[in-house]
C-alpha cells in the first residue's frame, strides 16, 4: 500500500530549487517493488533484496540487505519511527560497484506531512545506513550536479517561520540543502551549486526563487526548530521516536 501525498509530491515539483528546465542531472537509480513482509524486490518474482522489520511493540524500523544467495545482512540498530516503508530504490551510489539501497519512510497524514530517507551505503563487505528527514521525497532528490558521476542528495524540508519577513508577514518556506556521498559517509556541500541552502517561499501557484523576506538572522532562527532531526545514524534518538 503506498501512502505518499499526491498533493506533497505536486507542492515539491511546484516550488523545487530549481525552475522547469534547468534542473539537474538526475542520478540514476531504479525503483524496486514491494514484497511481502515490508520487503523489496526488483520484480515481483524475484528474491527479495531488502526488507524492513520492526517487532510487535516497537516504534522504530531496522534494516537487513540480502546478498545474492540469499544471506541474510542485518544492520545493527534502528534507522526510522515513520509509520510504513513507502518507496525503495537500488543504485551503486558510491561507485564501487556493489548495490546500494534507498528508501523513503512515510508518516501518514495529509498536505506536506514528514518522511525519512534511508540510504543503505555498502561498506566493504557490510552496509551503512544514514537517514534524513524529508518533505514529499521524491527521486528529483537524487543527483548528479557536476556530471561527473558522483552522487549527491538534496534534502527538502518544509519551515514555518514565526518572524515577519520583509512583506510584513509570516509565512512558510521550503528549505533545500545538498549533501555530497563520499564513500558511505554524507557531508554538506551546498557550495557545490549557487544560492544554496536554498528558501524558497511558499506561497502563489509555483515559484523557485530564493525567498528575499528574512534576513540571515531570521533564517537561522527559524531553521532551529528543524534541526534536531536533519540526519542521523541508526539507533539516534531521532531514530527511535518520531520528533
Amino acid at each position: 500500500m503506498l501512502l505518499l501525498s499526491a498533493s506533497g509530491w505536486f507542492v515539491y515539483k511546484a516550488f523545487g530549487p530549481f525552475p522547469s528546465g534547468a534542473e539537474p542531472r538526475l542520478y540514476r537509480v531504479t525503483q524496486l517493488v514491494r514484497a511481502a513482509d515490508d520487503g523489496f524486490a526488483r520484480t515481483e518474482n524475484s528474491p527479495v533484496l531488502i526488507r524492513l522489520s520492526r517487532g510487535e511493540k516497537e516504534l522504530s524500523w531496522s534494516v537487513t540487505v540480502y546478498d545474492q544467495s540469499g544471506k541474510p545482512n542485518r544492520i545493527p540498530g534502528t534507522v526510522s519511527a515513520m509509520m510504513i516503508p513507502n518507496w525503495a530504490y537500488v543504485a551503486d551510489l558510491n561507485r564501487d560497484r556493489q548495490a546500494d539501497y534507498i528508501v523513503e519512510m512515510f508518516s501518514g497524514g495529509n498536505g506536506i506531512p514528514a518522511s525519512d530517507v534511508v540510504f543503505i551505503v555498502s561498506s566493504g563487505k557490510a552496509f551503512e545506513a544514514t537517514t534524513f528527514r524529508s518533505y514529499a521525497p521524491s527521486e528529483d532528490d537524487y543527483v548528479d550536479l557536476l556530471q561527473d558521476g558522483r552522487f549527491q542528495y538534496i534534502q527538502p524540508m518544509f519551515v514555518f517561520s514565526y518572524a515577519k519577513g520583509r512583506d510584513g508577514k509570516a509565512h512558510n518556506y521550503w528549505v533545500y540543502n545538498i549533501y555530497s556521498l563520499d564513500g558511505s559517509s554524507f557531508s554538506l556541500q551546498n557550495d557545490m551549486s549557487p544560492g544554496f541552502p536554498k528558501w524558497v517561499m511558499y506561497a502563489g501557484r509555483t515559484n523557485h526563487k530564493a525567498t528575499e523576506q528574512l534576513t540571515e538572522e531570521q533564517k537561522r532562527e527559524a531553521w532551529h526548530s528543524r534541526e534536531q532531526c536533519v540526519m542521523w545514524k541508526p539507533d539516534d534518538p531521532c531514530a527511535v521516536a518520531f520528533r
